[in-house]
């Protein structure tokens, strides 16, 4: 660990270091992982794409949380990947969860788990539409709805408010909030929401919904994004110039265009914005339709790839970190919950899965 403190810091700054370095040398040692810490006491910056992470201001309340939805690659195949260089710019620059699970198999179940914490019926093992497996718990959208907090599901490539029908680009299933009974007509109707004007999409950012509300400073609470089929990295479409057959490349692409933009608005200038940009599953030979990727049995790294995927964490004071800590969809689940002091959805290891022991708020300082 080096920690690097400048002679001018306040003393309750210096207090605050002190205290992340011992919270990360305790949780190192609880959960047996290596930790590798880097902090960097600097003039305050005003966050934004060139200083986005560790700024140096002082902690002010998270009001929004943006959540950037990858899919289908394993830690391993995009950390440390060429394919990948503003992703790993990021994760170097940022936090990076290094030991991090999705709940399960296939998109869905982790689409839902990470939203609601539970998943009903046959979505827990397999990609069926609202039609065929509504889902009826309690989620994050409802509780936000009910404490009266602003959020919406931002979908690329999507055509209308609250899609139920699939194209080559948009997929239902990675829009959890158009699947909860409870909001599906209300809310669901005026807060799920095409993403950008133009349902081609691509590694560009383009006028529409989400850039609104970068640009006017009006992000929701939550911010749900979902990219489309080719800017996610989950399929090569060969009918679109911009998709090419490298996945990673695909999504890296769209992640150098949007997040930057999202860095550089006035939300995030304000020091209260928090980004996570997570993978919804791994892959790899062992993925099994179902299995619960989020316990102990399948915390192993080498004998589940499918289960270890990644998480990236983008805050005006979160640390240049690398942790090797285990966590996973459910910990990302309350700990959203958690920043935007909604009610803890129900987890159960007989409903969908429960989180790690470890916290992602004190190891990342959110």
């Amino acid at each position: 660990m080096r920690i690097k403190s400048d002679r001018t810091l306040s003393r309750r700054r210096r207090f605050a270091l002190a205290s992340l370095a011992s919270l990360a040398l305790l949780g190192a040692a609880s959960a047996g992982a290596s930790t590798s810490w880097t902090l960097t006491a600097a003039t305050p910056s005003t966050p934004s794409a060139s200083t986005p992470c560790h700024t140096g201001i002082t902690p002010v309340t998270i009001n929004h949380v943006v959540v950037v939805m990858e899919e289908n690659e394993s830690e391993s195949s995009v950390i440390g990947s060429s394919s990948a260089p503003y992703l790993n710019s990021v994760a170097s620059t940022c936090g990076l969860a290094a030991n991090y699970h999705n709940a399960s198999h296939p998109s869905l179940p982790n689409y839902v788990d990470l939203t609601s914490g539970s998943v009903q019926g046959s979505a827990a093992s397999k990609d069926c539409n609202y039609s065929g497996c509504p889902q009826s718990q309690n989620n994050i959208f409802a509780e936000l709805d009910a404490k009266g907090l602003s959020w919406k599901a931002y979908a690329e490539s999507a055509t209308s408010d609250c899609q139920t029908s699939n194209t080559t680009l948009y997929a239902q299933r990675h829009v959890p909030a158009v699947y909860y009974t409870d909001i599906h007509s209300t809310s669901c109707k005026t807060q799920a929401v095409p993403m950008t004007s133009s349902p081609a999409g691509g590694p560009a950012v383009t006028s529409g919904n989400f850039y609104n509300d970068v640009h006017n400073g009006t992000l929701p609470a939550l911010s749900f994004v979902s990219p489309n089929l080719c800017d996610d990295g989950h399929s090569y479409i060969s009918t679109y110039s911009y998709c090419s057959s490298n996945r990673v490349k695909n999504l890296d692409n769209w992640l150098k265009a949007w997040v930057p933009f999202i860095l550089n608005g006035p939300n995030y200038a304000s020091g209260n914005t928090e980004v996570f940009i997570v993978f919804d599953e791994g892959g790899g030979a062992d993925k099994t339709n179902g299995e619960h990727c989020w316990d102990q049995a399948h915390s192993s790294t080498s004998s589940y790839q499918s289960c270890w995927t990644t998480a990236v964490l983008v805050g005006p004071n979160t640390p240049q970190l690398k942790s090797s800590t285990w966590f996973n969809h459910f910990n990302t689940l309350d700990t959203i919950t958690g920043i935007l002091g909604v009610s803890t959805l129900t987890e159960s290891s007989s409903t969908g899965g429960i989180p790690t022991p470890n916290s992602l708020r004190s190891t990342f300082h959110l």
